[in-house]
């Protein structure tokens, strides 16, 4: 009854798909959860925010069509209800379509209403129908808290599960009607047992005592009358936390009394005191023996794997050299291993898609005014926002708030824009481009932001940042993005451009009021990164070396996609490596 009247979302379709009452029972529910599973993988992680019916049946296959089609079909009529409906109607809606996603595509009668949850949920639908006639029209937040009202109310007690059945682990409330021939009494330390009395924000001890309210003391009297009851058990054993996290805690009052009781019973009681202890020490020897393991198991070393070189990737873009430089591991698992972060259920409104619709909406208002800059440039790059998120972004609130910010940020881009039009005129927007190394064979990869011409033939490449700017120390060290695009337009590798070489290179910082951040290569620095690359992908050439984890990281607070996957954490940052060569 939640996904009714709004779009489903892929993460509420998922929920209800794995559900273990869904999709029958058998072969029918071993077929709807492999259909559940290549839903997930190819069509809703990285998919459309919002589930579309037409593009699943498009693109999955054909065993699977019978069944999104009847998935459709249960779920089509939750989607556009009216705004009010009768309770009867209602009732009749949700119980249709939990008894057809629980029959799934099996002949066997749904495993909705079995077991004793089962029959206790039925009751709550009969019973809302059979009183529906007193009910007026409700809407269907109205209905959602009817229902769950009236869940609440039902108690299924079935059976919990019990590692073993002669130990059940209780509170002092159910332990008053238990008895058992071993009690063990947990927690026996001040404030947790008895708890300290809450304050009363309202009323003083007085005003609740002429009102009839019992006094907050009277919790500590009923903890009392519980351990007292616990205690007189044939054999028990008292146990308290003597640390509480890093602070030491104090023990219970009664622990305590008891304690100074025995001690007081010379030579019996401290007798008996004694032999209590040594029998705890015992048991506190058999748990430490259950977490000590057989044998010490030594902590992971820092990994750096060496593949076989004909395993190892011969073609890299350049957003993934500083990865290389920075955690060579990431590139081993990525590349070699194949393993890849699963993406997020549905498209979400986060950085990557923040940043793929400000590039988008520069690519375009670049392209509508290429032949020069109106004096309503700002105007035009208002207008092309507006245009470019109502197409790319599904999600009305975030796109007015993308679009504020965009507004915020015109007035300082249309007057960097002169500047950069003045220094030469668009030639190419989101272009790829590639250059080869001959020995190791190798191909490095790019998609330019920006291509411009300047006066005297050579090229200004721009790259825009949604986020916050590298300083210029960072840029020039690892973020070799930039030049290594010089390399490549040196050589001719961008599609539709003749080679030429780089006259300017700049970052556009689109985030927190706008930034730009020039960058200093001329020919020869050029020329140095593109020999220092080909130095560096010929050193993973070599059988020896290999892809060290989280080699040069910029901040120690960097998190990996592949950190559990080198076990960081047994080892930390700074320490050796061991170089395993893999065959």
């Amino acid at each position: 009854v939640t996904l009714a009247g709004a779009p489903l979302l892929p993460v509420d379709l998922l929920a209800l798909l794995k559900h273990p009452l869904c999709g029958g029972s058998g072969a029918a529910r071993a077929a709807h959860l492999k259909h559940t599973r290549w839903l997930e993988l190819h069509a809703l992680r990285g998919g459309a925010p919002f589930v579309d019916w037409q593009a699943l049946q498009t693109g999955a296959p054909e065993d699977m069509e019978p069944w999104l089609a009847g998935l459709q079909q249960v779920l089509a009529p939750l989607a556009d209800v009216p705004e009010t409906l009768p309770l009867a109607d209602w009732v009749v809606l949700h119980q249709q379509a939990a008894l057809a996603l629980s029959r799934g595509t099996s002949d066997t009668p749904p495993p909705l209403f079995e077991k004793e949850a089962g029959q206790a949920a039925r009751a709550v639908f009969d019973r809302l129908h059979g009183e529906s006639g007193a009910a007026a029209p409700l809407t269907l937040a109205q209905y959602h808290a009817l229902f769950q009202q009236e869940l609440n109310k039902e108690e299924v007690r079935e059976q919990a599960f019990l590692p073993y059945p002669g130990v059940a682990i209780l509170g002092t409330l159910e332990a008053r009607v238990q008895s058992a021939d071993l009690v063990i009494l947990g927690g026996l330390n001040e404030g947790v047992w008895p708890a300290a009395p809450q304050p009363d924000p309202w009323m003083s001890r007085d005003m609740r005592r002429q009102i009839g309210l019992p006094l907050p003391e009277r919790q500590t009297g009923l903890s009392a009358h519980d351990f007292q009851q616990a205690i007189a058990a044939p054999e028990v054993v008292l146990s308290r936390a003597v640390r509480d996290g890093e602070s030491p805690t104090v023990a219970s009052r009664w622990m305590i009394r008891l304690t100074n009781l025995l001690e007081g019973l010379k030579p019996d009681g401290q007798g008996a005191l004694a032999a209590m202890r040594e029998r705890g020490q015992g048991l506190l020897a058999l748990a430490l023996a259950l977490n000590t393991p057989d044998k010490m198991q030594a902590p992971a070393p820092r990994p750096s794997p060496a593949p076989p070189v004909s395993a190892r990737p011969d073609t890299l873009s350049v957003t993934r050299i500083e990865t290389l430089s920075r955690d060579p591991y990431a590139i081993y698992a990525d590349k070699v291993l194949r393993l890849r972060p699963l993406p997020p259920l549905g498209r979400a409104a986060d950085a990557m898609a923040r940043g793929t619709a400000l590039h988008r909406v520069l690519e375009v208002f670049v392209q509508e005014t290429r032949d020069g800059l109106p004096e309503n440039a700002g105007e035009i790059f208002i207008k092309t926002a507006e245009t470019v998120l109502d197409a790319d972004v599904p999600w009305p609130s975030t796109r007015r708030f993308w679009r504020a910010r965009l507004a915020k940020i015109a007035p300082w881009f249309i007057a960097t824009e002169r500047e950069r039009r003045e220094r030469g005129r668009p030639l190419k927007t989101e272009t790829s481009g590639q250059r080869k190394m001959q020995s190791p064979p190798f191909t490095l990869t790019a998609k330019a932001d920006r291509l411009d011409l300047m006066a005297g033939g050579r090229l200004a490449i721009y790259d825009y940042k949604s986020g916050a700017l590298p300083t210029k120390k960072q840029a020039l060290a690892f973020s070799k993005q930039l030049p290594l695009e010089g390399a490549i337009a040196a050589a001719g590798g961008f599609e539709g451009v003749a080679a030429a070489r780089t006259g300017h290179l700049e970052l556009i910082g689109l985030g927190s009021g706008g930034k730009t951040l020039p960058l200093d290569y001329d020919d020869a620095a050029i020329d140095k990164v593109w020999a220092e690359l080909c130095e560096l992908i010929a050193s993973y050439a070599t059988p020896t070396r290999g892809y060290t984890a989280r080699m040069r990281v910029e901040k120690r607070a960097f998190g990996g996609d592949y950190d559990h996957l080198s076990r960081f954490g047994e080892w930390l940052d700074g320490e050796d490596f061991e170089t395993e060569v893999l065959e």
